[in-house]
């Protein structure tokens, strides 16, 4: 808003001179309309800002929790077969003990004295309610299976080749191993749990063997409740698929030592790390922290 001086009269005449004061809008009206849209789009981007962070909120607390729920189960899966194969190894110990490796001189009064149909009964006693979980077989130091709890008489059969039983036969190996075969018995992946024997003196007498099918656990992990693409796969420590919800036969056995999944866990604290992985076994891309 401004103000307007102007001064009327003439010079001649002397006549007293009128000062007109005026007020004029020098300022160009605004226009409603105009003002209107720019609120509209203010308040639209306003909302569409604060929509967003919001959902990127819900997105990172469901994130959160579905990662928190993932390692638990997890960790529970793990200990459940943690305690499992404890439960496999107590059978094999009890079974060596029944055995009185400490009386037995020879490799071949162990392969004479244990390819008795005895010695059958014994096995097969001992797996009773656990039958669902595969064999006890017993290999002499030639790797021949001398007796085992499935059926009477032993088919002929020869696993010296194997590489559970090379690295039990050899001294500096550790006492227990654990490997996953395809089965010449039954033609299916078999996580193979073997045990070294050893006589009085400490000579190799041969190898007790406890055989579990893949589809053990995968019945298992069949009973957890699990997003509708869900999958859980079982690797050995050295990266070996164990087995796989849903079975996917064509990469059990195979190794994903190499796989970013298995080498952040392994260079991480406690064994256990959770992201996102491309899955190695069938490309797509999951979170989840693997298990050994």
């Amino acid at each position: 808003m401004g103000w307007t001086i102007a001064k009327r009269g003439t010079a001649t005449t002397g006549a007293a001179s009128e000062v007109d004061l005026t007020v004029t809008n020098s300022r160009p009206q605004r226009n409603p309309i105009r003002s209107l849209i720019l609120c509209g789009v203010f308040l639209i981007s306003a909302i569409a800002v604060g929509t967003s962070i919001m959902v990127y909120g819900f997105r990172e607390r469901a994130l959160q929790n579905s990662t928190r729920e993932l390692e638990n189960t997890v960790l529970l899966l793990a200990r459940h077969f943690d305690q499992q194969f404890d439960d496999f190894e107590v059978v094999q110990q009890d079974i060596i003990n029944q055995l009185h490796l400490g009386r037995i001189n020879s490799a071949e009064d162990f392969k004479r004295e244990m390819s008795s149909e005895h010695a059958h009964q014994m096995l097969k006693s001992k797996i009773g309610a656990l039958a669902y979980m595969g064999n006890l077989t017993l290999l002499d130091s030639e790797g021949n299976l001398i007796n085992w709890s499935r059926g009477w008489p032993v088919p002929e059969v020869n696993f010296a080749d194997r590489s559970y039983f090379l690295a039990l036969k050899s001294s500096t190996s550790p006492e227990k191993y654990l490997d996953a075969v395809h089965s010449r018995m039954t033609g299916h992946w078999t996580t193979v749990l073997s045990r070294r024997l050893v006589g009085r003196s400490g000579e190799f007498l041969g190898v007790v063997c406890r055989g579990i099918e893949p589809a053990y656990f995968e019945k298992f992990f069949e009973s957890l409740t699990l997003g509708k693409d869900a999958t859980i796969s079982m690797l050995q420590g050295n990266g070996t698929l164990l087995a796989r919800y849903p079975h996917l036969e064509s990469k059990i056995g195979q190794n994903f030592s190499s796989s970013p999944m298995i080498q952040r866990s392994l260079s991480s604290s406690g064994g256990r790390a959770t992201g996102q992985f491309i899955a190695q076994t069938d490309g797509v891309s999951g979170w989840g922290p693997p298990s050994s």
